[in-house]
């Protein structure tokens, strides 16, 4: 369970503290569950108007999925992400 107020993660009894970037990129994922989020578009929101690599958007999501397991979040190649809530 991802809780937006505190910025956690809730995972069976554990509550599992977000960092800002993980945060940001569980909430434009989820809140846009429907479609494929773009590179671009989840660069934007996490960093804003800083210039990052796209290793540090690799990692990012290679930590984060760690914490809410790996087949949950998909990468559409040369597109983007979309993240599987159920299943």
């Amino acid at each position: 369970k991802f809780d937006t107020f505190n910025h956690t993660l809730l995972k069976g009894d554990k509550v599992i503290p977000l960092t800002e970037s993980q945060y940001k990129l569980l909430d434009i994922l989820i809140k846009n569950r429907e479609r494929i989020v773009s590179y671009k578009e989840i660069e934007n929101f996490v960093w804003a108007d800083k210039v990052m690599s796209s290793d540090a958007l690799r990692s990012l999501i290679r930590d984060v999925r760690k914490l809410v397991g790996k087949e949950k979040i998909e990468n559409i190649s040369k597109c983007g992400y979309r993240i599987h809530l159920y299943g």
